[in-house]
């Protein structure tokens, strides 16, 4: 059951993935799923990451396969379109990952439709932070300087990971 599956712990997984009816299968493929999310976490609808032994390309959608996969659970966009078009637009500016829609089944139970999309890692490169690069979150566990480490939007708090130094930032 999904009750199995944790936010602090990865567990040992096989699934298959049904695409325009074509399945592909990765039982024989070694894979670990566990939660993930702050605030997301806690909803009904719960988002995932996926972590394979050795990199895939998910149906395609990656530019070169990765280890590290995620399925955005969209809580808080019930038209599924928000996030969804903006991995793809960045995509096509050649800054991030395409994504595409998937409905998950989690041990034969129907678990709804989520985002599926490589996931994003300043540490692998993903992001080019020595070349100015950064990475925001919106992150209710920010700390640091605000202004540098972190910024507000209304009540929003965003996470600034970057490794540029404090002067180049100012």
């Amino acid at each position: 059951t999904t009750d199995r599956i944790h936010k602090s712990y990865p567990i040992n997984a096989s699934f298959s993935i049904k695409n325009a009816g074509v399945i592909y299968e990765f039982e024989n493929q070694g894979s670990q799923i566990q939660g993930r999310g702050n605030s997301t976490w806690e909803f009904d609808k719960k988002p995932y990451k996926i972590k394979f032994d050795n990199a895939v390309n998910l149906l395609g959608i990656g530019e070169d396969p990765k280890r590290d996969w995620v399925l955005l659970s969209e809580h808080g966009d019930q038209s599924l379109f928000r996030n969804y078009a903006a991995y793809n637009i960045a995509n096509k500016l050649k800054i991030g990952y395409k994504s595409t829609l998937v409905e998950v089944y989690l041990n034969g139970k129907y678990n709804g439709v989520y985002l599926l999309t490589g996931k994003v890692e300043e540490s692998r490169h993903d992001i080019d932070s020595e070349n100015g690069g950064f990475l925001i979150e919106l992150d209710d566990y920010y700390e640091g300087e605000e202004g540098v480490d972190y910024f507000d939007v209304g009540i929003e708090h965003y996470t600034v990971h970057s490794d540029l130094s404090r002067n180049q930032i100012e």
